[in-house]
């Protein structure tokens, strides 16, 4: 028993290449010793069938030894050897599925996707809602950043965990940062200090914008602060959005109050699941005005209501600046409509 544990415990710890050439030799001993055996019974093809049904176990009895030479040759040699062999590689392969699982769920393995969100910060509520709502763009991959848990808070094919602090450039590579599409932090839910909170998140963006600097690739950040008194400051380090974390609500509450029925909208701006959705899309060539924009747009049924700085509420016949793009209100049929119809 004590000769069995040990050849056994030498068999699990093989390396994968020591593995791999010591089935290939397997192999080819097994094949070429049936020939020599039993040339009659077996060619090259059909012997080298016979070995890798006899050594998986699947035992089709197709073809097999016919000789007492042959019987011994696969008892003694394809039998013990063989369903060893083939043991041990199905063991590695299982080791490393669950290796990679374990790996992925403790926020260990590198993101290697493009165009992809970046979000820091597992804020309880707001960053799950957040990842929800991207997640419906069957396109869209999601990584979080966090260092303070022990394992993925959120499952889901195109969503990845990456542990560790995002003032570490380490982190910021694992997680792919400069081929994201956007980088979004979230206030940390466990300073009381809305200062102190707000410096932290300011730490977080200022190593994100260095880190694009550092590479030649500017990184789009948005950030949340609890503070509005300091978005000024925000965007003097080159963030390009700052969302005051209380604010908003309050302010959408106070619209509310004074509109009633008029959260339904902003919702409808902010979430799929409110009706229509707000769509950009690029600016046509012919479309020399936002009237021209407009008209067409309408014949879409599409609502043109901004561009990518400001509302429209008047400037219709202004001329429409290169490369903008514009925010308009439709359904995922028209919009997939109008883009189709912009690509030909």
């Amino acid at each position: 028993m004590y000769i069995l544990r040990v050849i056994y415990e030498k068999a699990i710890n093989i390396g994968n290449w020591s593995l791999f050439i010591f089935t290939i030799l397997f192999m080819a001993m097994s094949v070429i010793g049936i020939q020599w055996i039993e040339p009659e019974t077996f060619d090259l093809m059909s012997a080298l069938w016979w070995v890798m049904t006899t050594s998986t176990t699947v035992g089709y009895g197709d073809i097999s030894p016919v000789s007492a030479g042959g019987q011994w040759f696969t008892m003694l040699f394809v039998y013990p050897i063989g369903i060893g062999i083939i043991g041990v590689v199905i063991s590695k392969i299982l080791d490393s599925m669950l290796h990679y699982k374990q790996a992925k769920e403790e926020g260990r393995l590198l993101f290697k996707e493009t165009n992809h969100t970046v979000f820091i910060g597992w804020a309880d509520g707001k960053t799950q809602s957040a990842v929800e709502e991207l997640l419906t763009n069957n396109n869209t991959h999601v990584v979080l950043i966090d260092r303070n848990l022990d394992k993925s808070p959120f499952h889901h094919e195109r969503f990845h965990y990456i542990r560790g602090s995002a003032t570490d450039e380490q982190t910021l590579k694992n997680a792919n940062v400069l081929e994201a599409k956007t980088v979004g932090i979230f206030a940390p839910q466990d300073i009381e200090d809305l200062d102190l909170a707000d410096g932290r998140t300011y730490l977080i963006a200022s190593t994100i914008e260095a880190y694009g600097e550092k590479h030649g690739k500017p990184i789009y950040t948005i950030a949340e602060i609890m503070s509005d008194k300091h978005e000024e400051l925000f965007s003097r380090a080159g963030i390009n959005e700052c969302i005051p974390s209380y604010q908003s609500v309050s302010n959408l509450i106070a619209k509310s109050a004074e509109y009633h029925g008029s959260s339904t909208f902003f919702m409808q701006l902010l979430s799929k699941q409110y009706g229509d959705d707000l769509h950009l899309i690029p600016r046509k060539d012919k479309w020399r005005t936002y009237r021209q924009a407009r008209d067409e747009l309408d014949k879409h049924g599409a609502i043109l209501i901004a561009d990518e700085t400001s509302f429209l509420t008047e400037g219709w016949d202004e001329p429409i600046r290169a490369h903008t793009k514009l925010a308009v209100i439709c359904n995922q049929e028209a919009y997939e409509k109008i883009m189709k119809e912009y690509a030909s």
